[in-house]
């Protein structure tokens, strides 16, 4: 930067060079000849202590006043600027040397130079008014030179930092020509440039001092694959060079800041989707988000994300991509034999040599197989695909030969394996894949044959023998007459079909029709029982029909359905089939289908039919009627648009993250969904929207924009406050609880990680807010629940004594649970080698419950003995008694339990036969104490047994035995004793008493007094 002393110099030049330019008053004097190669305009700024003297001076270089000479000399006082200053040094030897920091001034210099073609035509008087004025506004002094050579005028302007740049901004506009620029800003950021209400273009206004005019002229939409700058308003702005520059480039900051980020959608046919992704994987940008299409889905575009430049160079790059592959990719017919196209594994193929392998559907009679990819590879394919068939066994077997040549009842039959998984467990058993005709081809009745296809490795050959002859078993087990196809349901009817009566009979229902998408026929089949032997015909039928009845209900429906046939040519139907047959069936629910390339009787290419009820189907037909003249003029039905306005407070979950979520519902309704900026973009507190593309997408989306503003604005999160201890038991296992609770008031519950580090008591209820209150007070009375009954207490129990406590396969500690309601559970962990730890959780009346029946069993087996004594084998059977009820008896007399398995244990008799003479008592100690007292008293009578004879007179018998023996039976029981009294056709008075001679005293004595009284 040049310094004022050069400057000067140079003006001074100027003047000695140019003598016939004139001065204006005291400020101009000539510009430098050097002008001529700078610059149209330029500005340089130079601090200076004071402004510089009049420019008629003569400067000298030998005036050290301006150039002073370089040294140092001690004592010396520095050189200042200034009248006081002598033309040599001043040396003083009394005052000694100081250093004073330099001050920053605030004034400065600017000079700049404004081109013949732009000045006005200003005479020099004007001209000394117009820079007096500057001078006199601003506080600065102005210098003007003018070069005869360049018709340039140089000016410099000295003055205040602040006010430096006004005086040469107004300058420059009274000086010099106006002028017009024109430039072009994205369309969709007129609004946003004007701001509301004009906000943001005003203060431009004011502070260039220009005029701006904003073409409104011209389409909101994108032209060129969303880049919004593909389509520009010209921008025109008016005023001096200076000021307009200012403008624009405030105008074009406003629209960086908008446009950094960009969006675009690059189109991929179809056929090269795969080769496509797999290039531009390695050829973008790292910093380039790039969605690309899944390789099974329709969708056939990339999207790139990223910074404005970086993305359309990445499109570029892109469009270079594809339209190489284009060139490249080639597409080659080859006729391959039908057996083999099964082993053509397409994703091997592809991954090895890069190349796409296309077989003819099953069904399919033709033997062409499409290779795609670049035309040096395709011999490798071809290659690979023949190595891949060699290495694999195949059989093909014809169900149509079954059941003497029935070729109806094999398609039947082979839809119900493939419809319940026959096919499917039978090749997972042997690991042989299965394929079998379509449902489609199946429900023909053109096709005759039902040819199956087994393939498995060669290495396994012998499991083909094994499929075919287990398919073959379960083919002849279904006989023709375990069938019934009818057809005069519609498969509308069958989302109520109701499978009450069919599973009861074990007859599996069939929708034939609906698998297959064309016709209305259902099988019912009946399941025979390995179990049991097979029913008659007769049987058989009576449960068809049973079943068959069971269907009526759908068959009045039915009646309720009407068909309406639509000519639409084939092609123009394969556009329908996407979004616009999505949208149009949404509208009116599950009670209308629309089946394209059929008519009411079958399959039709160039038909589509309309089925529904008979109030329904003239509404879709009208809208169909006008689907199928929009798809017809596409072009222009696709450039519908409507406006409507969307709670501004949910724009972002509209949009969603990097605008994934709208990116979705544009896909899911094929419109574009603009939201709107600037001026009239809002209305209150919401935001204006625009969709574009067919009028019934259009409706349809507006629809659910509007539904899932609603449905946001009503969403509320709660923040519950909960224990982590009660975390698990609220989830429930495998989180049954919170599912539950999800999906019964459509909100989402989270709780966080165990091992979260922050927030760990805090679960968040997500959702509508009915249905997160609701979720909440189920959830809060859940944790209160779990509070009242989460007592915990832990008991020992003896190791050994564990098994017995919990039982065979856990029933005895389940049954312990459900009684008391007490969860239990067994802390391993926590176990010593002697005992064993139980935690018991529950109510406190429950854990005393639950503790008091484990204690019972702990002290029973801890008390458990085993005793054991010999008695003749002979006395055994009067220790069981008939139906065992003498040993019941003792046991119960011991106060043992009524319980079969404990009785088997207390008093363990040998069986009769056995030569074991040891009867055996287990159990409680005082229990078999008693059992042991009784079986040895009993066996003491026994052996001290007498027999005696009474003679009782015949006649009087029949009190001794009394109503069905019941005086007989009584006398026994009372007095221990067996009293044999003779048969009626038996002549004899002896009765014969036999027991203890105590005992058999007693029962003579009650006897006698029977007979005297």
């Amino acid at each position: 930067m040049p310094s004022p002393a050069e400057l000067l110099a140079q003006k001074h030049s100027a003047v000695s060079e140019d003598p016939e330019t004139p001065l204006i008053s005291a400020t101009e004097s000539s510009a430098p000849s050097s002008a001529a190669s700078e610059p149209t305009t330029y500005d340089l700024d130079v601090e200076v202590d004071s402004v510089a003297s009049g420019l008629d001076k003569k400067v000298s270089i030998d005036d050290e006043t301006y150039f002073p000479t370089l040294g140092v000399s001690i004592g010396s006082a520095p050189a200042r600027w200034g009248p006081s200053v002598s033309n040599g040094r001043t040396v003083s030897t009394n005052t000694p040397s100081t250093f004073k920091p330099a001050v920053r001034s605030s004034n400065t210099q600017l000079t700049f130079i404004v081109d013949a073609a732009e000045q006005l035509p200003v005479s020099k008087n004007d001209l000394f008014k117009i820079i007096s004025k500057i001078k006199a506004t601003y506080d600065v002094k102005v210098e003007s030179t003018f070069s005869a050579t360049t018709n340039k005028r140089t000016f410099l302007l000295s003055g205040p930092v602040s006010k430096i740049q006004s005086a040469k901004k107004d300058l420059v506009k009274q000086l010099t020509k106006p002028v017009k620029i024109e430039f072009g800003i994205p369309f969709k950021l007129i609004s946003t440039v004007i701001g509301s209400q004009g906000r943001t273009l005003k203060p431009i206004l004011e502070s260039t001092g220009v005029k701006i005019d904003i073409a409104r002229t011209g389409s909101n939409e994108a032209a060129d694959d969303g880049d919004i700058f593909s389509n520009l308003a010209k921008v025109v702005i008016e005023g001096d060079m200076e000021s307009c520059e200012e403008a624009r480039q405030k105008i074009m900051s406003i629209v960086d800041q908008h446009t950094q980020n960009l969006t675009v959608k690059v189109d991929v046919d179809e056929k090269l989707k795969r080769f496509v992704n797999l290039e531009l994987k390695n050829q973008l940008p790292p910093d380039i988000e790039v969605d690309l299409p899944l390789e099974n889905s329709k969708a056939s575009s990339i999207y790139l994300s990223g910074a404005r430049e970086t993305v359309l160079m990445a499109r570029e790059t892109a469009k270079k991509v594809i339209d190489y592959l284009a060139e490249q990719i080639v597409v080659e017919e080859r006729t391959v034999p039908k057996m083999v196209h099964q082993f053509l594994d397409a994703e091997k193929i592809f991954s090895n040599v890069g190349v796409l392998v296309e077989v003819p559907d099953f069904d399919s009679p033709s033997t062409t197989v499409k290779f795609i990819g670049l035309r040096e590879n395709i011999p490798k394919a071809a290659a690979l695909g023949k190595e891949l068939s060699q290495e694999y066994a195949t059989d093909f077997l014809d169900l149509a030969r079954s059941h003497g040549g029935n070729y109806m009842h094999a398609k039947v039959l082979t839809a119900f394996f493939v419809y319940t998984g026959v096919f499917d467990a039978i090749s997972a058993k042997y690991n042989v894949k299965i394929t079998a005709p379509s449902y489609k081809s199946l429900v023909d009745d053109q096709t005759k044959t039902v040819v199956l296809e087994f393939v498995c490795s060669k290495s396994e050959k012998e499991a083909l023998k094994s499929t075919r002859r287990e398919i073959v078993d379960a083919v002849n087990k279904i006989t023709p007459s375990f069938v019934r196809v009818i057809d005069d349901i519609d498969t509308l009817a069958l989302d109520k079909l109701d499978e009450t009566v069919a599973n009861e009979k074990s007859v599996k229902i069939v929708p034939l029709g609906k698998l297959a998408g064309v016709g209305n026929k259902l099988v019912l089949l009946y399941q025979a029982s390995d179990d049991e032997f097979l029913p008659s015909l007769k049987e058989t039928n009576e449960i068809l029909d049973a079943v068959d009845q069971s269907l009526d209900e759908l068959r009045a429906f039915s009646k309720e359905i009407t068909y309406e046939v639509l000519d639409m040519h084939s092609a123009d139907q394969e556009i329908l089939q996407g979004h616009i047959l999505k949208v149009l069936l949404s509208k009116f629910g599950s009670n209308i289908q629309i089946r394209l390339h059929q008519n009411k009787d079958g399959v039709s290419d160039d038909q589509l039919v309309v089925v529904g009820l008979k109030k329904d189907v003239p509404k879709v037909i009208g809208e169909l009627r006008q689907a199928i003249e929009d798809v017809k003029n596409y072009e222009t039905a696709s450039k519908y648009s409507q406006t409507f306005a969307f709670p501004t407070s949910q724009l972002s979950r509209l949009i969603g993250h990097k605008g994934g979520n709208l990116q979705s519902l544009q896909e899911d309704y094929n419109v574009q969904i603009d939201v709107q900026k600037g001026d009239g973009a809002t209305v209150g507190d919401k935001t204006l929207v625009k969709l574009t593309g067919l009028k019934v997408n259009v409706e349809e989306c507006e629809k659910k924009l509007t539904q899932l503003g609603k449905k946001w604005a009503d969403e509320r999160t709660v923040v519950m406050k909960i224990e982590q201890k009660y975390h698990r038991k609220l989830i429930g296992p495998s989180g049954v609880y919170v599912h539950r609770l999800n999906e019964k008031y459509n909100v989402v519950i989270k709780f966080p990680f165990e091992d979260a580090t922050g927030h760990q008591d805090e679960v968040v209820i997500k959702g509508p807010s009915k249905g997160v209150a609701k979720a909440e007070e189920e959830l809060r009375e859940l944790l209160q629940y779990e509070k009242d009954n989460g007592y915990k207490e832990t008991i020992k129990v003896p190791l050994a004594i564990l098994p017995r406590v919990i039982g065979k396969s856990g029933e005895q500690v389940k049954d312990i649970s459900a009684d008391t309601g007490v969860d239990i559970k067994h802390l391993r962990e926590k176990s010593d080698g002697d005992s064993a730890q139980i935690e018991l959780t529950g109510t406190k009346e429950g854990i005393r419950a639950a503790t008091k029946k484990i204690n019972s069993i702990v002290d029973r087996i801890q008390n458990n003995v085993t005793e054991s004594i010999d008695v003749d084998s002979r006395w055994h059977k009067y220790l069981v008694g008939p139906s065992a009820s003498k040993k019941r008896e003792i046991i119960l007399n011991a106060c043992g339990p009524n319980d079969e398995a404990d009785f088997r244990r207390l008093l363990q008799v040998p069986p009769a036969g056995s030569n074991s003479t040891k009867i055996v008592s287990q159990g409680n100690k005082a229990v078999v104490e008693k059992i042991i007292e009784q079986v040895r008293q009993i066996v003491f009578d026994l052996e001290n047994v007498v027999d005696e004879t009474v003679l009782i007179p015949k006649k009087k018998h029949v009190l001794l035995i009394g109503s069905a023996g019941m005086v007989r039976r009584g006398l026994e029981a009372e007095h221990h004793v067996r009293i044999d009294i003779p048969k009626i056709n038996q002549d004899s008075d002896e009765v014969h008493v036999r027991g203890s001679p105590e005992n058999v005293e007693k029962a003579k004595a009650a006897m006698q007094k029977l007979i005297e009284n």
